[in-house]
């Protein structure tokens, strides 16, 4: 069976530093994210698949996948205004990583994007506890999007500069 997270993984790992940092891969659930961040001392950026649904082939050489990526990097002062957090987190490092994430979705080997288009959402201070239950405060966007795996060898990609 194709194991989806690996080979977003896989592809996560292949990208560049953002601003100087690695950017990060975990999945899963709200109670995996809590726990993620409580044993990780700096996870950010991040990205996180959002645990979900897989349409198999039978013959084991695809699958496609409904999928949410919550891309994350933290930010601490809650008190400042979007204005702040779009220069910021989301010109700096949240819409960068938007693109490198479309970039190898597309270019990899094993990973498509069948409807060729995506859906995101910005959230800024998305993190307050009281709102939704993370452990962490972050300026943050998610991506809807359609991904097909194959079972192949992932290339190594060329990431545009």
């Amino acid at each position: 069976m194709i194991v989806f997270e690996d080979g977003i993984e896989v592809m996560v790992g292949q990208m560049p530093t953002i601003g100087g940092f690695t950017v990060n891969f975990h999945w899963g659930n709200q109670d995996e994210l809590n726990r993620y961040i409580a044993l990780n001392a700096q996870p950010y950026p991040i990205i996180w698949l959002i645990s979900g649904n897989e349409k198999h082939l039978t013959n084991d050489e695809e699958v496609e996948r409904s999928c949410r990526f919550i891309i994350a990097v933290r930010e601490l002062n809650v008190s400042q205004l979007n204005d702040y957090r779009l220069k910021n987190s989301y010109l700096l490092f949240l819409n960068p990583l938007v693109d490198r994430l479309i970039e190898g979705l597309t270019k990899s080997s094993i990973l498509s994007m069948p409807d060729r288009s995506f859906t995101i959402e910005k959230l800024p201070n998305y993190s307050e506890q009281d709102k939704n239950k993370t452990i962490d405060l972050w300026d943050a966007v998610t991506i809807d999007c359609n991904v097909r795996m194959i079972n192949n060898c992932q290339n190594t990609i060329k990431w545009q500069s």
